[in-house]
């Protein structure tokens, strides 16, 4: 039936609209439509394939709130935002933006301030009209922007052999704060010079490396410089940083970290290779606090696992992955039961607490059971029954999940364990149980 008299569901008029007169309105936008509008005629229908009611709307309100979206000579931009007419090309501010890495507002201040006329055109996933610009107006009013130097994601862009930051970058770069940084650079009335992020945004205040290290010289003078392994020496004294003591002494940095703050380690200052200022510990201080850590410990192969005296110790990652159990389960399991464990090194140096496969077993009893496994479908069979979660039913079935869920609870089904394809214990149920539960659901398949 025609006009008023055909109704659909917003996905419907979407698949209509593209295919029969081939203009593109997205199923969201339609719904959007509607409902802003709160009087398009509508009725509920029984949907027989997904078993639940549908609401759909009549074609003459869907045609009234979507009017401006149906006008066929307006062009369509592809999924990257433009159109081309009369050999120009014409795109979104968006658009243009990711074109020139430039800021989305950025480039549409230039225009407004230009005064410069959109031409009118839809998007390409939903068909909403939308503002659209020439390539020749967005270059000629946004020259300046495009061609300026664009920072790397650090922050830095290099210009006629000097190398230029904002303050937060030389901040991080120097180990100092970016406001302190700034606050220097204004002391000395240094000029900045305009650049855009690496995110495209334009800033006026990247600075020359001189008159940074010029501002901040006496929070800069007299530090030490490290070699490139991360090393150097003061008064005899070798020191580095965190990372190299790591690879020195085949621990993780994290532990170090952790070790030398128990014991009160204070760092020195110093310029890494690369430039930046860090914190350094005297190796001294350092196998001092990790001294335990240094100790012969066992080493544990790269599945995680170390024998020792005959018994066979892991890693709660190690235990979880080779008896398929969730790695929080586990450790939440040994813990409360109080297992006693010993420290071994991982292949990357890293000390941690191993356990014994006995304590394991023991913590995780009930977990380790001899359960039937489902396939990828999500069924066992057990004694001819077949078996299966309530997703791998209402998935059989075509029922919603939770339906079927609901119908299960209500006549008192009794769940079976069982693992799922993946090794992770859940409830089953039997068909019987199932088609009991939802014979009328079913009989209407």
């Amino acid at each position: 039936m025609e006009g008023e008299f055909r109704y659909g569901n917003p996905s419907r008029w979407e698949k209509y609209f593209r295919d029969k007169e081939g203009i593109s309105i997205s199923e969201t936008t339609i719904r959007e439509r509607i409902n802003s509008d709160g009087n398009v005629k509508f009725k509920k229908i029984h949907d027989t394939v997904r078993n639940k009611v549908d609401i759909v709307f009549a074609e003459a309100g869907v045609r009234r709130v979507c009017a401006d979206l149906l006008i066929k000579h307006l062009p369509q931009a592809d999924e990257n935002g433009f159109f081309i007419e009369g050999g120009i090309r014409f795109g979104t501010c968006y658009a243009w933006a990711k074109i020139f890495n430039l800021d989305n507002k950025a480039i549409g201040d230039r225009l407004e301030k230009n005064k410069i006329q959109p031409k009118k055109g839809k998007i390409f996933h939903n068909g909403k009209l939308h503002d659209f610009y020439s390539e020749t107006e967005v270059r000629r009013t946004c020259d300046d922007l495009i061609n300026l130097p664009q920072a790397d994601e650090d922050g830095f862009f290099v210009k006629k052999g000097e190398r230029f930051g904002v303050p937060d970058a030389w901040g991080r770069l120097l180990n100092l704060d970016g406001q302190t940084v700034q606050t220097r650079l204004d002391k000395i009335r240094a000029q900045p010079v305009d650049g855009r992020l690496s995110v495209g945004r334009v800033s006026k205040f990247f600075y020359s490396e001189a008159d940074v290290r010029e501002a901040c010289a006496n929070l800069l003078e007299g530090l030490p410089q490290a070699d490139e392994d991360g090393f150097f020496i003061k008064k005899g004294v070798r020191f580095g940083c965190v990372s190299a003591l790591a690879r020195l002494l085949g621990i993780a940095g994290t532990t170090i970290q952790k070790y030398v703050e128990r014991i009160g380690c204070k760092p020195v200052e110093g310029i890494l290779s690369s430039g930046h200022k860090f914190n350094f510990y005297s190796e001294a201080d350092v196998r001092e606090a990790c001294a335990e850590l240094l100790k012969d410990l066992p080493q544990a192969d790269e599945d995680g696992f170390f024998i020792k005296n005959s018994i066979n110790y892991g890693n709660c990652s190690a235990w979880a992955r080779s008896l398929n159990l969730q790695l929080a389960t586990l450790i939440n399991r040994v813990e409360k039961m109080g297992a006693n464990s010993i420290n071994g090194r991982l292949q990357d140096g890293q000390v941690v607490a191993f356990y014994t496969e006995a304590d394991v077993r023991k913590a995780c009893g009930e977990l380790l059971k001899d359960l039937p496994q489902a396939d990828q479908d999500g069924f066992f069979m057990e004694d001819n029954i077949r078996y299966g979660t309530h997703r791998a039913w209402a998935k059989f079935f075509n029922l919603v999940k939770i339906t079927v869920n609901l119908r299960l609870k209500k006549i008192g089904a009794v769940a079976k364990r069982g693992r799922s394809s993946n090794g992770r214990p859940s409830n089953f149920y039997s068909e019987p149980e199932v088609r009991k539960a939802c014979a009328d659901l079913i009989s209407k398949k």
